[in-house]
This record gives C-alpha cells, structure tokens and sequence, in this order.
C-alpha cells in the first residue's frame, strides 16, 4: 500500500466487516479492513515452500492454519455466527488456506498489454520462491522534486523543482497503448489536473519484491470482493467477477494503475543504486496485482508439466512498463519541466 488514499472499499480500507455466513474458504472468507489485513500478514510470514507439492502441503498445512489464525486474531476478524468453538475455528481457517495453497500454485502467466498470454520470459509461481528470494512489505521513500523552494503555495504547474501533473501526461501516453484500459480512464488521466504542485517523499511499503530467473518482480496482494451478479454478492466471490476485464475495471475504480507504475519507479530506483550493472531491460521483470479471492480454480493447484503450463483465466493482472515510461516518470518526478519531461 502507499497510503489510505491509494486503498479503497475493495481492499483495505475503513469500510465495515462483511461476514458471509454459510460461504466457506477463499471466495466466502470475511470482507473488511480486518479480513485484508489478516490475509496480508499471512502472505508476508508464510513459507511459500510449503505449497510446492500436495505433499510438503499435508506436512505443513498445520503450520498454516496456525499462522492464518494467528493474523485473523491479531487484525480483529469476526467469526461468522456458525463458527464458535475452536475446533470450528480451526477447519474454517483450514478451508481458507487450502484455496491460499491454491493461490501460491498457481503459475503466474503474464498478461501483456495488448491483452495476450506472453509466456516467454517464464512463468513464476509463489511457492518455488524461497524465503532469501523474497522481500516482503518492502519499504520506499520515493523522492518527487528537487530545490530548496520553501513555500508550496507559490508554486505553479511546471515551476522547476516542483512535481504537477506531468506524470499523469506521461501514464495517460503510456495508457493509450494498452488495450485493457478503458477509453473513459484514458481521457480521466488525459483530463486529470491538480491546482498545486508538490514537493518531498512518497513513503509506501510494497508487499512483496522477489527475484526469479534473474529477473525482480513486484506482487501486489488485493483482497477485493468481486461479484459477478447481485445474487453472487451476498453469498461469495466467485471466479467468473475475476475475469481480466473486471479486474481490469477494478485497477481503473481503484487508481491502481497509477499506484503500481510508481511502485515500478521506486523499484527502479532502488535497483539502480543496489545493482553496479543494473538494466532495465534484462532486470526487470514486472509487476503483479493478485486478486486471490479469484485465484481459487483448482487446476492450478498441480505441479505443472514442463510447456504445459495453462493461461490463467482469473484473479491476475500483469504489467510490465515500457522503460522509456518509467524514466520519464523518474525525470517527471524529479521536478523537471514539461518540455523536458517531453
């Protein structure tokens, strides 16, 4: 997350906890700020090692319905009114962790711009990571301007020094090339204005940063309730509210589109001062938003045979911005004029 601003009803944020009483695992576990909580301190201490195969997940299954009850406890989550005792506990959690093993199978197929499956530079999945190969909720202060200007209220759009809207021009460009967002989102970041400028640090925590093939990839865990229909709505999350073109819909409604391409830019910077040979092109791998009500489907929950790994059809969005994007971003947020950002 970057800040409250960044999160909204979907996710973690202020709304109310949403119990959905006779809906079990994944799809039908709690809604709310607690619930989101819970299910991101699972993901930040859980030994992904533990979901390689249906074998290490019976001997280790214990240590993870432990850890879910421990966060669930921790974070405040409200038990549906039919589970009471702690053996209830223990099995509603146990169903909420075998759809999260299901999560970490899954292979993480990348879902290119233009809208199609692009296997070729590999396809990750969460439980062949090791703990080494992991930084979770990975801390940034993301430095927009520069100078030593001391009065915000005299800066205008374009003063040197000072960031404005420049970096909403640059997505907004880089938006009109990606066919998943919509017309409507592309003019509201075309249109989008700010009466002031800024100056100082974004300060945010990425969930998780991991290193695979050699290449740096960021995960965004989004725990949004999606229904495909009312009637769905009240009941739980089903897949078929997790296709691309609704959490293609959510990125939009949520800003997370413009969340993850600074997420990408923090990224960049922070490799570019930790790797002496660091290139863009050869190191970075992209970033995922993981919808993990939707990423239940138990055709994944396999180890998969070499080329025969299946697009994923729900739950995943996949991005990976243009390098040319992220440096215009970094002059952008520098403080540069438009014509240099240009």
């Amino acid at each position: 997350t970057l800040d409250d601003s960044w999160e909204s009803s979907g996710d973690l944020s202020s709304e109310v906890s949403v119990v959905n009483e006779g809906a079990r695992g994944l799809r039908g576990f709690m809604r709310g700020i607690e619930a989101g909580h819970a299910l991101h301190g699972w993901f930040e201490d859980a030994d992904f090692a533990w979901a390689r195969s249906p074998v290490t997940w019976r001997e280790n299954r214990h240590q993870a319905v432990e850890l879910l009850l421990h966060h669930m406890d921790r974070a405040g989550v409200r038990w549906p009114k039919t589970v009471v005792t702690p053996d209830e506990k223990s099995h509603y959690a146990g169903e909420v962790c075998d759809d999260l093993y299901r999560v970490l199978q899954t292979p993480l197929t990348p879902i290119t711009a233009a809208g199609v499956p692009d296997p070729s530079r590999g396809v990750p999945r969460l439980c062949e990571l090791s703990m080494s190969e992991r930084m979770d909720e990975l801390e940034f202060f993301l430095r927009a301007g520069s100078g030593m200007e001391s009065d915000p209220e005299s800066a205008e759009e374009g003063s040197p020094g000072w960031v404005g809207t420049d970096w909403l021009s640059v997505l907004a460009d880089r938006a009109n090339q990606d066919v998943r967002m919509s017309s409507g989102y592309r003019d509201k970041l075309r249109n989008a204005t700010t009466d002031r400028a800024f100056r100082g640090f974004l300060n945010g925590k990425i969930d998780l940063v991991f290193r695979w093939q050699r290449r740096w990839y960021i995960v965004d865990y989004k725990s949004n309730f999606i229904a495909a229909s009312a009637e769905e709505s009240q009941v739980s999350a089903p897949p078929s509210g997790y296709s691309l073109a609704a959490i293609c819909a959510e990125m939009e409604h949520h800003h997370y589109y413009l969340q993850y391409h600074l997420y990408v830019l923090a990224l960049h910077r922070f490799l570019e001062r930790r790797l002496p040979d660091y290139d863009y092109e050869r190191d970075m791998g992209g970033v995922y938003y993981l919808f993990v009500r939707g990423m239940t489907d138990e055709r994944y929950a396999v180890t998969p045979v070499a080329g025969a790994v299946p697009a994923l059809e729900y739950g995943v969005f996949y991005d990976r911005p243009s390098q040319a994007v992220i440096e215009a971003l970094d002059t952008a947020f520098r403080g540069a004029t438009r014509q240099e950002v240009a």
